[in-house]
């Protein structure tokens, strides 16, 4: 069977498959839906519920290629120990006794926590792995937010329940905990680069369901009595565990792990709303402890609020660096050619002057040159225009190789480049025009003509020079050099007096004889 038809029969066996567990996943919530809480009918739905889908997850692990089974075999062990640890606590319950606490099984579900955690750090080092500051420092503003919250209405009134930090209410505050630390991993791959797919979709999900019916069960450990159990909360388990097995079998869970193409992109809108909605919880939280008196509250929450302008300083400092990388990045682009790398011409306009000005002040010449491909239309008609703009780069690179770091090469236009030669004479850039000539790629060959610039002169006079030696090159041949030889004009004396006619007479003769 050819790879394509293998791949095309695997797509429908899990296409069928999804669509089994799908059927089955809503029949089971809307039994447990309406089974009397607490029977041991719903429990019975319940466990089986959560022993088929570990089931049917490990199964469809083995299916997926490697590169993303370590993020599926971490969530596999937490469907499959949150399934077994369920069946274990309801057997504890059903003995007579008080169940203890904490207990065999608080050690069980906090294990879970482990496997979870672990595939979502997995996750986002493999759909992450270049370094994105402003991604982790948006995700603790949102966490700070998560604590603020979770100290609120969840550990503070625990240990005022409790009134005494024993074991069992240590093991109450580490479930909340974990939430938090579950919270971060779900917020740091929710903020991280790459696009969603359906499996990433119902994985976050699932883990998104599982933290609402945990924080809805530590709300009313703090605020009810320890035997509340709303129906709601085995639904919300049951339907966590079943999403994770359907997104191990729905489409992009074989490339869950592959980090995307692109960067790390601008923040969205519900992002920006998650940031503005972390930076103000805390204040307000503040606001609130203060106003009904909480001191030891609105202590901590000063802290933490504390930590949330610091964060957002920094988020503020590091996203000014990025602009004005950016910035920098947007003008250099601006001022180069994008097939050469050499400087366009609107960068040679913007330096020729400033060179001019700097080797006129420290008395140094300064020649200016214009290097022209020879039959270079006639070759791009024939070869094609890539061709062309392989010779035109290759051309640029051997000639960048022989200059110094103080000349400036550019792209005049076309198959036109312009050369400026700090400090140095004509006479004396013959022998670096020559080796540019010499290294001239793919038997191409390129005329040249040069001037030096003179005293006082317009650098675009000297262009204009340095343009007509190059259309003598050409007519004289072509792949050759050519220099402007034609001497300034000479200003006519000013005669002020007989006497200096008469000395610049004597000097005449003089010279005459």
């Amino acid at each position: 069977m050819s790879n394509a038809g293998a791949a095309s029969r695997e797509i429908r066996l899990s296409g069928r498959a999804w669509a089994l567990v799908t059927i089955g996943g809503v029949l089971v919530l809307l039994a447990l839906a309406v089974l009397p809480v607490g029977s041991l009918e719903r429990s019975v739905v319940a466990r089986i519920a959560g022993l088929i889908s570990a089931a049917v997850f490990m199964v469809a692990a083995l299916r997926l290629r490697p590169g993303s089974r370590a993020i599926w075999w971490c969530m596999w062990g937490f469907v499959l120990l949150t399934a077994v640890t369920d069946v274990a606590y309801d057997i504890q319950a059903s003995t007579p006794g008080e169940v203890p606490s904490p207990g065999i099984t608080d050690v069980l579900y906090l294990s879970t926590y482990a496997f979870a955690f672990a595939g979502l750090v997995r996750l986002e080092r493999l759909r992450a792995p270049r370094r994105d500051l402003e991604g982790w420092i948006d995700s603790a503003i949102i966490l700070t937010a998560a604590v603020s919250l979770g100290g609120v209405f969840i550990i503070e009134p625990l240990l005022a329940q409790s009134g005494s930090l024993d074991g069992a209410t240590m093991v109450s505050i580490a479930y909340p905990v974990c939430d938090l630390l579950l919270v971060a991993a779900l917020v740091r791959n929710a903020l991280g680069p790459g696009g969603s797919s359906p499996s990433l979709v119902l994985l976050m999900m699932a883990m998104v369901l599982f933290l609402v019916a945990d924080i809805i069960y530590n709300v009313i450990q703090g605020i009810a009595t320890p035997d509340s159990d709303p129906a709601v909360l085995e639904v919300l388990w049951t339907a966590a565990l079943m999403c994770i097995a359907l997104a191990v079998l729905a489409p992009g869970a074989g490339t869950l792990g592959v980090p995307p193409a692109e960067g790390v992109g601008e923040p969205g809108q519900i992002r920006l709303v998650a940031l503005g909605f972390a930076v103000l919880t805390t204040p307000v939280l503040l606001c609130a402890a203060l106003l009904v008196g909480l001191t030891t509250l609105a202590t901590w929450l000063s802290a933490v609020t504390i930590l949330v302008v610091v964060l957002l300083l920094w988020r503020i400092s590091v996203m000014v660096r990025v602009m004005s990388r950016q910035a920098q990045r947007q003008r250099a682009l601006a001022s180069l050619d994008s097939l050469t790398g050499l400087p366009n011409r609107r960068a040679w306009d913007s330096e020729t002057d400033h060179l001019v000005r700097r080797s006129r002040a420290q008395g140094l010449p300064t020649t200016i040159a214009i290097l022209d491909l020879d039959h270079f239309k006639e070759f791009n008609d024939s070869q094609g225009h890539q061709a062309g703009d392989r010779v035109l780069a290759a051309a640029a690179d051997a000639w960048r190789r022989q200059l110094r770091r103080t000349d400036l090469l550019a792209r005049y236009g076309g198959e036109e480049f312009g050369l400026l030669l700090p400090g140095v004479s004509v006479a004396e850039a013959v022998t670096t025009l020559e080796r540019l000539r010499e290294v001239m790629p793919y038997e191409q060959t390129v005329s040249i003509g040069a001037a030096q610039v003179r005293p006082g002169e317009d650098p675009i006079d000297a262009l204009r020079r340095a343009d007509v030696a190059l259309y003598r090159a050409k007519a004289e041949g072509r792949d050759c050099v050519r220099i402007d030889t034609h001497q300034p004009p000479r200003a006519d004396p000013v005669v002020h007096s007989t006497s200096e006619v008469g000395t610049a007479g004597a000097d005449s003769d003089a010279s005459s004889a």
